[in-house]
């Protein structure tokens, strides 16, 4: 017998997710790599550290579209992009797809580097 998925457990699980790599596009495309010392990128002022973790999260907003399709042990893709980068700072847009095509949910988090 499978245990009942919690729908509010599923959302904080994928929140919390989509927080986890979602700093990586703005490294990219700031031209950083992920433990780059010193940094290679344009524009970028601040000291060096290590970019394999993100930096604190300011604001991070999750628009969820379709919860009740949300099951985090079923497969989805998670699509990336950063708009808009320069000067340390970028913002990383995402889009959170389910198996059949249907947008689950949309993040926008602003990253400083």
């Amino acid at each position: 017998m499978a245990a009942e998925r919690d729908p509010a457990l599923s959302l904080v699980q994928l929140v919390y997710a989509s927080d986890l790599q979602v700093t990586f596009v703005v490294t990219k495309a700031q031209g950083l790599h992920a433990m780059s010392d010193p940094p290679i990128g344009k524009g970028v002022t601040r000291a060096c550290r290590p970019l394999d973790r993100a930096d604190p999260a300011v604001d991070h907003r999750v628009h969820f579209y379709s919860d009740k399709d949300l099951d985090p042990s079923e497969w989805m893709l998670y699509e990336m992009e950063c708009p808009i980068a320069n000067d340390g700072r970028g913002i990383a847009r995402a889009r959170l797809w389910s198996r059949d095509g249907k947008l689950l949910a949309i993040v926008v988090r602003p990253c400083c580097l």
